[in-house]
């Protein structure tokens, strides 16, 4: 009989936070689960940590690679380690993150009870590395602001604009939701895990777990450490026109009110584009006239991170 969690741990060169993360797994209140771990290629001592690892608790961890130990990037590794995982419920683990010791427990109770949710996600706490991250404790505050709590709500329209849910280490959902989503996003792209999660929105109901958090890890070598703002910018504009593309192709899948939302952020999307590659006030005005919130939230986003990169 399957556990109820598979819970995927993926790792490219974190072989100095690995026993950590997999431990604040092992260590969870809620005890029916297997561990999948997946190694992009690593060129660190990640392959001896995780042997180390699979010989200190043996049945409890499963090991996987690409062939011949490439580096074929987040995308296909996540794909290589959904296609394990033989539980109704699936959470997801950088290899340079932990875990709360109730994480689990909370949200598989949530899954069982609620089946209109398809995601339950918690608040992350940032773990940081000199400034690394900074950018990420401001938003978290400023998303705490306005994130429901302990009830089933819509998050689409809130993942139209912005990954509210932040980090794949946050989220559990359901292995048959997950079955019914693609994966096309272009490799190398930073954005998987927002796309995964739009199209969940599209298919489920979301709930936000406060009772316990993920810890955040950001350092020089993560994928947000090493970005540069030119880089984010250009990516994160062409990520959202896909977006907003594959919610076209799918807007039978939406009530009408993300509908009209869906129309309404179609058309402010170039006025975006426009203010995020080449910000001045004139394209910030022309944007906030029509979507205060969201040129807000823009302006601070394109402001933070504006501080960081040049760090």
């Amino acid at each position: 009989m399957s556990p109820k969690v598979s819970v995927i741990v993926t790792s490219y060169n974190q072989g100095r936070f690995l026993r950590r993360a997999v431990d604040s797994v092992l260590h969870q209140t809620f005890c029916d689960f297997e561990v999948i771990v997946v190694d992009d290629g690593s060129q660190d001592d990640s392959i001896e940590i995780i042997q180390e690892l699979l010989a200190r608790h043996p049945g409890k961890l499963r090991f996987y690679y690409h062939p011949n130990h490439q580096n074929l990037g987040v995308r296909e590794t996540y794909v290589l380690a959904i296609s394990q995982a033989e539980s109704p419920y699936l959470a997801f683990l950088e290899g340079d993150d932990f875990w709360a010791r109730d994480f689990l427990e909370r949200k598989v109770d949530l899954l069982n009870h609620c089946p209109e949710v398809g995601v339950v996600f918690s608040p992350y706490k940032i773990v940081s590395e000199g400034y690394y991250g900074f950018d990420m404790v401001v938003r978290q505050w400023l998303l705490g602001l306005f994130m429901l709590g302990n009830l089933p709500f819509d998050n689409l329209k809130n993942l139209m604009r912005k990954n509210n849910v932040a980090t794949f280490s946050a989220f559990m959902t359901r292995k048959s939701l997950l079955d019914q989503i693609s994966f096309t996003l272009p490799p190398g792209a930073l954005f998987l895990d927002w796309w995964i999660l739009f199209q969940l929105g599209m298919l489920s109901k979301f709930y936000v777990d406060k009772t316990s958090c993920v810890y955040w890890r950001h350092h020089g070598a993560s994928a947000l450490g090493i970005q540069r703002l030119a880089q984010h910018k250009t990516m994160l504009c062409q990520f959202m026109q896909m977006m907003y593309e594959e919610i076209g192709r799918n807007m039978d899948c939406m009530n009408e009110r993300n509908r009209t939302r869906y129309l309404k952020n179609r058309f402010l999307l170039p006025k975006f584009v426009s203010f995020y590659q080449q910000p001045d006030i004139k394209r910030f005005l022309a944007f906030f006239c029509f979507s205060p919130m969201w040129a807000v939230e823009s302006l601070a986003s394109y402001c933070i991170n504006s501080w960081k990169h040049s760090r």
